[in-house]
């Protein structure tokens, strides 16, 4: 199957793996945005709605250099200034910061504004007033904090290239006590299924702003 013909599997396998299946774009013109589709092979169920508003976005080599520049920086002045990750985080330091900036400028793309790369900011907002969640799995979810803002409008963003950006919430609606969870012995916090997840091309509209309202026609 034609990569550019198919979407990634957003389930996962046993171990915490991606799954390997794509869905084929033909499947999801003629379904319904409610129909669920199953995979055959993890076994997972989301709405066809949630792979027909993901966004695919393609890096060119330039920009995956400069996104690892960036990353690459931020885990070195986070070293540099004795900073552990104050989630709990033990892995790699540096994956964790290539990943974010590169999904950061992921969804700038897809935006269609520049990416300011910023280093030592935190909790500032990464791309306009979003925050970005990039996630390393196809079937990971939205990580929402519990300190993080209720009204910042955050992205996800999954894959290390090609990216996607999968939809968007703001904070207070992420933070749902049937979401709330632990995984991997950290600190607890909101892991938002993609199906709860706002279409992104709403972003593109440029009305969804902190502390404002989602655009109408979008479900709460």
């Amino acid at each position: 199957m034609n990569i550019n013909d198919s979407l990634p599997c957003f389930g996962l396998l046993p171990r915490k793996t991606s799954c390997s299946h794509r869905v084929p774009r033909r499947i999801l013109e003629s379904a319904a945005d409610n129909s669920l589709l199953r995979c055959k092979k993890c076994g997972s169920t989301l709405p066809a709605k949630v792979y027909k508003q993901t966004v695919e976005i393609i890096l060119t080599p330039d920009e995956m250099l400069a996104a690892g520049e960036v990353g690459g920086r931020r885990n070195a002045e986070a070293k540099a200034a004795g900073l552990p990750d104050v989630h709990g985080y033990s892995g790699n330091g540096l994956e964790v910061h290539v990943l974010g900036a590169q999904a950061e400028l992921a969804a700038a793309k897809f935006l269609g504004v520049d990416w300011e790369a910023t280093i030592n900011t935190f909790k500032a907002p990464d791309v306009l007033d979003y925050q970005v969640r990039g996630r390393k799995l196809h079937g990971y979810d939205l990580i929402v904090r519990l300190n993080d803002s209720d009204r910042a409008p955050f992205i996800l963003v999954v894959g290390t290239g090609p990216f996607y950006v999968v939809g968007w919430l703001y904070g207070h609606e992420a933070k749902r006590e049937e979401w709330l969870a632990t995984h991997g012995g950290r600190e607890k916090a909101y892991f938002v299924p993609k199906s709860a997840l706002h279409d992104p091309r709403q972003l593109l509209s440029k009305s969804c702003t902190v502390g404002s309202q989602p655009p109408i026609g979008i479900s709460r």
